[in-house]
């Protein structure tokens, strides 16, 4: 499976670092649908600046500012199961956790809201 990723990924996504969900949703449905289920995968969701700002705004409020450069979402399969981190990316060193424990439980939230089986 990796290596169709690696190869679509040069034909399509040359000098880009990152992109979007948009643009490889179409590549992931491919992947998924063939006939073997991959034995792992690894995804890292990265918000876009103005998303993290909007979240630090929502979470912290307009008076308070953190270092926060952005959000990440990490989901890996192992070929069985699904295990979901997250990660905050700080500009400079602090001591101040509150916005990574707020985004963990807004997650949490999420996930429980959207995962109903």
């Amino acid at each position: 499976m990796m290596i169709i990723y690696q190869v679509t990924r040069r034909k399509f996504f040359e000098n880009q670092t990152y992109v979007s969900y948009t643009q490889i949703k179409p590549l992931l449905i491919q992947i998924l649908k063939q006939s073997h289920t991959p034995t792992g995968m690894k995804i890292t969701f990265s918000l876009n600046h103005k998303s993290t700002e909007d979240i630090q705004r929502r979470l912290l409020g307009d008076s308070v500012t953190l270092p926060v450069q952005g959000f990440l979402i990490n989901l890996v399969f192992d070929g069985e199961k699904v295990r979901i981190t997250t990660g905050t990316n700080y500009s400079q060193f602090t001591l101040d956790k509150s916005i990574e424990q707020s985004f963990d439980q807004m997650m949490r939230q999420f996930f429980q809201k959207k995962m109903t089986y």
